[in-house]
């Protein structure tokens, strides 16, 4: 998912304006260098406290998915905008939402019809495959609308479930409050724009 920040319109032009009066050879890039730490902080810190608030909702040991999204936003400048980007799947599902995901028609390894979508709700799996698992040696064995991983001599109760079996998943709602609101975003900008005058007055 990618998100432009143009600051003329999250800090307002005159702001921007004022700061480059303050100092010869400063850009609208620099002003952006300048906010793009804060910025960038404020999705990875939301993405944490995400990942505080909202358990997971097909049981199972927590994934811990909103903290691989904080992990993986990144943020660059260009044109004096700030983009900022978070490399997770699935993050831009849960702010626009969608319809349905069913599965494949066919399998593209063993080409048999498939019937049911593999949902990690495991640690171990999220972010693999049922059959890079296996591919890796992992015993992995359909039981009671999910799949679990055999991890003694014998398939037992106790197996931990790695994924969820479903016919399709439900339609997504869009849901604004994954990521931070206009407010909070301009927030941090305008508080290290202020640090940037600050800094240029001392200067």
């Amino acid at each position: 998912m990618t998100l432009r920040i143009e600051l003329d319109r999250i800090i307002g032009k005159e702001a921007v304006d004022a700061s480059l009066k303050m100092a010869q050879g400063i850009t609208p890039d620099d002003i952006a260098g300048t906010i793009k730490q804060g910025v960038t902080s404020v999705f990875s810190d939301h993405f944490l406290k995400l990942n505080a608030a909202r358990p997971n909702k097909l049981g199972g040991k927590r994934t811990d998915y909103w903290t691989d999204a904080a992990s993986l936003t990144y943020s660059s400048v260009s044109g004096g905008t700030v983009t900022v980007k978070v490399d997770k799947v699935g993050v831009r599902r849960h702010l626009l939402g969608g319809p349905p995901i069913t599965p494949k028609k066919t399998s593209e390894i063993t080409g048999r019809a498939v019937k049911f979508l593999t949902i990690p709700i495991h640690p171990s799996a999220h972010g693999r495959t049922v059959a890079q698992l296996r591919a890796q040696g992992v015993n992995l064995y359909p039981a009671g609308g999910a799949i679990r991983q055999q991890v003694g001599d014998k398939r037992a109760d106790s197996d931990p479930k790695l994924y969820a079996l479903a016919r399709k998943t439900k339609a997504a709602q869009p849901d604004p409050s994954v990521i931070p609101t206009v407010d909070e975003i301009a927030r941090a900008a305008n508080e290290a724009l202020n640090e940037l005058r600050e800094a240029l007055k001392d200067g």
